[in-house]
C-alpha cells in the first residue's frame, strides 16, 4: 500500500513539474511576442508570434493563429 502511495505521489510531482515548465515556457513566448508587437519590429514580431501560437497549439501553427498574427503585425 505505501508503495502505490509512493507511486501516486511520484506521479503527480512529474505531471506538476511538466504542467509548471509549459506553463512558464508559454507565459515568456507571450511576453516575448506583446514586447515585440511594442517595439515596432515587424519581422521580430512575426516570428515571436509564431513561435508562441505554435507552442500554445503543441506544434500546429492553424490558419487562423497565423492570420491573427499578421493582422496584429499590419497595425502596429
Amino acid at each position: 500500500m505505501e508503495a502505490l502511495v509512493l507511486i501516486v505521489v511520484v506521479v503527480a510531482a512529474i505531471l506538476f513539474i511538466n504542467y509548471s515548465n509549459r506553463h512558464n515556457r508559454a507565459n515568456k513566448l507571450r511576453l516575448a511576442y506583446e514586447n515585440a508587437l511594442r517595439s515596432g519590429d515587424k519581422d521580430q514580431a512575426l516570428i515571436a508570434g509564431r513561435a508562441y501560437y505554435t507552442w500554445i497549439r503543441k506544434g500546429k501553427l492553424t490558419h487562423q493563429d497565423e492570420l491573427s498574427v499578421k493582422n496584429k503585425v499590419s497595425t502596429m
